[in-house]
């Protein structure tokens, strides 16, 4: 079997793919609209179909019955936990080549030890930790404490190293937010509260370029910094109130959300996470579209990202979109394939965010210095999304590809 993609690079998810023929058949197992299943369903050179094993099937794929591989997702995995069906369905899959899609929020594995052992390979979406290691331990801001990359909490049971050598870096989630994937999303109308007419995707689908290419061109930018999210993390009540006194967008916006950064995980029992709503009461803004939120972005010189649910938050995506500095918590012990430095395209402040306030001051202080970073951001990313389907080929096309080919010239195969 032909190659789809050649690799200019030896090197794992690195260099750029080419476009032959022919495609594969992928069995997408998945129950819910997340962000990284539109982005899987966008890579070009895959015929993804589903099987008929009594799953839900968000995206209405037809159903097929000899895949090249079967790639399972996150939310499906969970929703077999939940009906006590794993061990049938992963038995009834041993029959093809099976790849794990990794969409979790954080740099963590959302597959257990187990899990792993039975799969052939792993997409992990948003990014990959440098120490392999640190997989075996309890790591990241879900945790309290800010703990996100020493190891101090070892994991009950451990990956093996073999199944490590199974992870391939995926995209990240503000993928989601390329207009090739938004595009398919409207074509199969997914995660849409109705069905979308042919003249009104192509209106949506222009006016979703146009948006793209014109959010970057802010002649004046009369605001400092930009701080207005969902209270999905407690660190992030901490950016607004180290932020006050600076102008521009800051508080936090209304929604019914769980608060990670605690000691009960997502389990925040009722009494506390009405605490933190009622500390959040004085810095409530309420709710706006998705057009208004972006055009305001553009209007401020700096753009806070704090983790919320992972460490990697949409909000990266959207600072650069918008043309401003971005300044997030150190992400130096992990790669993506949207590689994000300090100080290139975003300038790092500690994970507990003791630094966050002297960090954006400075930048503000230092406007050269300030204008650079957020051009550098803006490059990298219009680079980036301008080269979307090789990314998609990289994160998603290629390890699928790759497996099906060790499978045919394997013996068994």
């Amino acid at each position: 079997m032909d190659y789809l993609y050649s690799i200019a690079s030896a090197a794992p998810n690195a260099g750029r793919a080419e476009r032959v023929e022919p495609s594969i058949r992928c069995a997408l197992i998945s129950t819910h609209v997340d962000w990284i299943s539109p982005c899987t369903l966008a890579c070009p050179g895959i015929d993804f179909t589903t099987l008929d094993i009594g799953l839900p099937n968000p995206f209405g794929l037809p159903l097929e019955g000899n895949p090249d591989v079967v790639l399972l997702e996150k939310c499906a995995y969970e929703w077999l936990v939940r009906h006590e069906r794993v061990e049938p369905v992963l038995k009834a899959l041993e029959r093809w080549p099976l790849a794990l899609l990794d969409g979790g929020d954080r740099f963590e594995l959302s597959f257990p030890p187990q899990i792993l052992e039975r799969a052939d390979v792993v997409l992990k979406g948003q990014g990959l930790f440098r120490d392999r290691d640190l997989y075996n331990y309890r790591v990241g801001p879900v945790y309290p404490g800010a703990v996100w990359s020493e190891k101090i909490r070892p994991r009950e049971k451990r990956y093996r190293e073999d199944d490590l050598e199974k992870l391939r870096l995926s995209v990240p989630c503000f993928a989601v937010d390329l207009p090739a994937v938004r595009r398919e999303l409207r074509a199969r109308n997914a995660g849409m509260e109705r069905s979308m007419l042919r003249l009104e995707r192509i209106a949506r689908n222009v006016a979703e370029s146009a948006l793209y290419h014109i959010l970057a061109t802010a002649r004046h930018r009369s605001r400092d910094v930009h701080a207005a999210f969902g209270l999905t993390h407690v660190q992030r009540l901490d950016v607004v109130r180290a932020l006050d006194g600076l102008s521009g967008t800051r508080g936090i916006i209304e929604r019914d959300e769980p608060v990670l950064g605690t000691e009960y995980g997502r389990a925040l029992p009722p009494d506390v996470r009405r605490a933190f709503v009622t500390a959040a009461k004085p810095y409530l803004l309420p709710r706006v579209g998705r057009v208004r939120y972006l055009r305001d972005l553009r209007r401020h010189r700096v753009v806070v990202a704090p983790c919320g649910y992972g460490e990697l938050t949409f909000r990266h995506g959207e600072a650069w979109r918008a043309g401003a500095a971005l300044v997030c918590q150190d992400l130096s012990h992990v790669e993506t394939l949207l590689s994000i430095r300090s100080p290139e395209n975003a300038v790092f402040c500690r994970s507990d965010l003791s630094d966050i306030r002297s960090v954006v001051i400075a930048l503000l202080m230092q406007e050269d210095e300030r204008e650079r970073v957020a051009a550098e951001g803006l490059r990298k990313y219009a680079a980036w999304a301008a080269d979307w389907e090789n990314q998609l080929q990289l994160g998603i096309g290629m390890p699928l590809r790759e497996l099906t080919l060790c499978s045919v010239s394997s013996p068994m195969g």
